[in-house]
C-alpha cells in the first residue's frame, strides 16, 4: 500500500514539473502557427498566432503584404494582409518577426496572380431585325485583364458596325468590365438569320511575354434574326402598313382594331394579283380582293428613309409622308425600296427632310406625281439625273420650299456665317437649269417658289411654243429672280392659269449681287397685256371632268390639304381668282 502512495506522488511531481519545462521554453523561445501563408489574386488576411513570453517586432519585406500589429509583448495574434495582384503570375514575400532575445520566425507569404482572361456576361446575343434608329444597338461587355482588339468580320462589315474604339487597354491585370456598342442596319430577309462572330483578340504586352503562352481569340456571337415574311396580300397589306407607321412613328389611332377597309389614311380597291408564298411555295394565280391602292401618313417623326416594308405595298398607286417632325434640321437620303413598286403613281414627301433621291427613282415609269416641297434638297443637279428619267411621264413636280435657312434676305450679305449660297437652300443660276424648262415636256405643273434661285428665267433662244406646252400651272415666286420675263412664259397660252402676278412675277429680297429681285418687264395687270397675250385660261375638259367628282373642300382645306393626286385638279373648278387681276 505504502509503494503504490510512493508511486502516485512521483508521477503527479513528474507531470508538474513536465509542465514546467513546457512554460519555460515558451517562456524563452518564439514560435507561429504558420510558416506559410497563401492568399488568393484579389488579396486579404489571414490571422496569425503568436507564442512567447518575449517582446517581438514584426516586419513585411515587401510593400504589397502588411503585418498587424507590428510590435507586442507576449502572446498574441496577428492579422497579415495582402493587396490586390496586379501580376499575371505568383508572387511571394516574406514576414519575419525579432524578439528582444534574438530569436527569428519567418513566415512565407503567397499570391496567386491572375490568369490571363477575356470573358463576356454574354457570348450570344441576338438582335431583331429592325429597331428604331435609337434603338438599334446591342451592347457587349467583356471582362478582361489583357489589352485586345475588336474585329468584326469583313462580311458583316455591311451591317454591324463599332461605336468607338476597337481597342481595350487595362490599367491593371484586374479584371475589368469595358462596355462595346454595335450598331446594326435593318434586315429584310426573311428566309435566315445573318450572324457575325465577333473576335475579342488578344495583343502582346511588355507585362506579359508574348511566349508565355498562346494568345487570347475570343468569340461573341451576335445574330441578327429574320425579318418576318410579309407576303403582297390583303392581309400583308396590313402588316406592311403597320410595320411603316411603326418604323417612322406615325400612327393609326384606333382604327387598327377593324378591318383594313376602315383605317384612316387608307384608300382600298378591289385588286385581281397573282398570290405566291415563297417559304411554301404555294401559288395562286387570278386572287381578287380588297388591297391597299393610297397610304397617307402624316405628322411623325424620323431620321429614316421610308421603311423597306413599303415594297410589299405592290397595288400602291398614291403614297404621301407628310410633316416630319423639324424636318428643315435633316437630310434624309431616300432609299430605293420604294422605287420597286411598279404601280405608283403620285408621291408626296412634303416636309420629310430628304436630302437626296435613289438614281432608281428615274425608272419609276407609272410615277406622275413627285412632291418634294420643304425637304432639305440643296442642288437641282443632285436629282437631274431622276427627273430626266421621268421626263415622258411625271405631269406634277414640286419642289418649292427647300430652305435649311429661312431668313436670308439679301444673298450677298446675309448668308449665316461658315456657310454658302450651296447650304442654305435649293438655288443657284436658274439661267443653268434651262434643261428643266427645256426637257420636261409631259409637266403640267412645276412649283418651284420660295428657294433661293437667282438670276434669269432661261430664255431658250426666244421660243414661244413648244416650251413646257402642258404646263398649266407654274410658280416661281418668293425666289431672287431679276431680268425679263421670257417671251416664252408671257406668251404661253396657260399663263393666266398660274396666276402670275402673285406665284410668278412676285419675287423678294436681294440677289447674290445685292440687285433687289424682281423682273423689269412683269406686268401687273392683264389689262396691260397686249391684245395678243393669252388673258383668259383656257377650259380642259379633261381635269374639269376629274375635278367635278371630287367632294367639296372648304377654304380652311384648301389652306391646309396639300392639292396632290387628283386633288390638284380641283382648282379648275375654281377660276375666278384671275379676274381680280384684269
Amino acid at each position: 500500500m505504502k509503494a503504490m502512495c510512493w508511486a502516485i506522488v512521483a508521477l503527479t511531481l513528474l507531470s508538474v514539473a513536465s509542465c514546467k519545462d513546457d512554460d519555460d521554453n515558451v517562456a524563452s523561445g518564439f514560435s507561429v502557427d504558420q510558416t506559410e501563408m497563401q492568399f488568393s489574386n484579389n488579396g486579404g488576411t489571414i490571422e496569425l498566432k503568436v507564442a512567447t513570453g518575449q517582446t517581438w517586432t514584426a516586419e513585411a519585406e515587401n510593400d504589397w503584404c502588411m503585418v498587424s500589429p507590428a510590435t507586442g509583448v507576449g502572446s498574441g495574434v496577428c492579422v497579415i494582409k495582402t493587396d490586390s495582384s496586379y501580376l499575371y503570375k505568383e508572387r511571394t514575400g516574406r514576414v519575419i518577426f525579432y524578439s528582444d532575445k534574438g530569436d527569428l520566425a519567418e513566415v512565407l507569404v503567397k499570391q496567386y496572380g491572375y490568369e490571363p482572361t477575356i470573358e463576356f456576361t454574354e457570348a450570344e446575343v441576338i438582335v431583331p431585325s429592325y429597331a428604331a434608329p435609337e434603338k438599334a444597338y446591342v451592347d457587349v461587355e467583356a471582362i478582361a485583364n489583357v489589352p485586345f482588339e475588336v474585329v468584326i468580320p469583313e462580311e458583316a462589315k455591311a451591317w454591324l458596325t463599332l461605336e468607338g474604339t476597337s481597342t481595350y487597354t487595362p490599367s491593371t491585370t484586374i479584371p475589368r468590365k469595358q462596355k462595346f456598342r454595335f450598331k446594326f442596319k435593318t434586315y429584310t430577309d426573311f428566309d435566315a438569320d445573318r450572324i457575325a462572330e465577333v473576335q475579342f483578340n488578344q495583343k502582346p504586352t511588355l507585362t506579359r511575354a508574348s511566349g508565355e503562352s498562346a494568345m487570347l481569340n475570343k468569340i461573341v456571337k451576335i445574330t441578327q434574326e429574320k425579318a418576318p415574311l410579309i407576303i403582297p396580300s390583303r392581309e400583308g397589306d396590313s402588316l406592311a402598313v403597320l410595320a411603316v407607321t411603326r418604323v417612322i412613328n406615325a400612327g393609326l389611332g384606333s382604327s387598327t382594331s377593324r378591318p383594313i377597309t376602315h383605317w384612316d389614311n387608307i384608300v382600298v380597291e378591289e385588286r385581281t394579283y397573282d398570290y405566291y408564298n415563297p417559304i411554301t411555295k404555294y401559288e395562286k394565280k387570278d386572287t381578287t380582293e380588297l388591297r391597299v391602292i393610297g397610304l397617307r401618313l402624316s405628322m411623325f417623326d424620323t431620321d429614316e428613309s421610308v421603311p423597306y416594308q413599303i415594297k410589299y405595298l405592290t397595288e400602291l398607286e398614291t403614297f404621301a409622308a407628310i410633316a416630319n417632325s423639324n424636318a428643315y434640321r435633316k437630310k434624309i437620303a431616300l432609299g430605293p425600296e420604294i422605287t420597286t413598286l411598279n404601280k405608283l403613281k403620285s408621291i408626296s414627301f412634303m416636309g420629310y427632310g430628304l436630302n437626296s433621291l435613289p438614281a432608281e427613282m428615274a425608272n419609276m415609269q407609272s410615277l406622275e406625281e413627285l412632291d418634294l416641297n420643304g425637304n432639305t434638297i440643296l442642288s437641282l443637279e443632285s436629282i437631274k439625273d431622276v427627273l430626266l428619267g421621268l421626263k415622258d411621264k411625271l405631269k406634277y413636280l414640286d419642289i418649292g420650299g427647300n430652305r435649311i435657312s429661312g431668313s436670308v434676305m439679301n444673298l450677298s450679305t446675309d448668308v449665316p456665317k461658315n456657310e454658302t449660297l450651296e447650304t442654305i437652300g435649293l438655288g443657284g443660276d436658274l439661267a443653268k437649269c434651262d434643261w428643266l424648262f427645256r426637257d420636261m415636256k409631259a409637266l403640267e405643273e412645276l412649283h418651284m417658289s420660295y428657294n433661293y434661285f437667282y438670276g434669269n428665267i432661261p430664255d431658250l433662244n426666244g421660243v414661244k411654243d413648244g416650251i413646257l406646252p402642258n404646263m398649266k400651272y407654274l410658280t416661281l415666286n418668293l425666289n431672287r429672280l431679276t431680268g425679263k420675263v421670257p417671251d416664252w412664259i408671257l406668251y404661253h397660252k396657260y399663263l393666266a392659269c398660274w396666276n402670275p402676278f402673285l406665284l410668278l412675277f412676285n419675287q423678294e429680297g436681294y440677289d447674290n449681287k445685292g440687285t433687289i429681285a424682281g423682273f423689269t418687264n412683269a406686268p401687273t395687270k392683264f389689262s396691260e397685256f397686249p391684245a395678243e397675250y393669252n388673258r383668259t385660261c383656257p377650259e380642259d375638259e379633261e381635269a374639269a371632268a376629274v375635278a367635278a367628282k371630287l367632294p367639296p373642300l372648304t377654304q380652311e382645306d384648301l389652306n391646309t390639304v396639300p392639292l396632290h393626286g387628283n386633288w390638284r385638279y380641283y382648282r379648275m373648278l375654281n377660276k375666278n381668282w384671275y379676274l381680280n387681276w384684269k
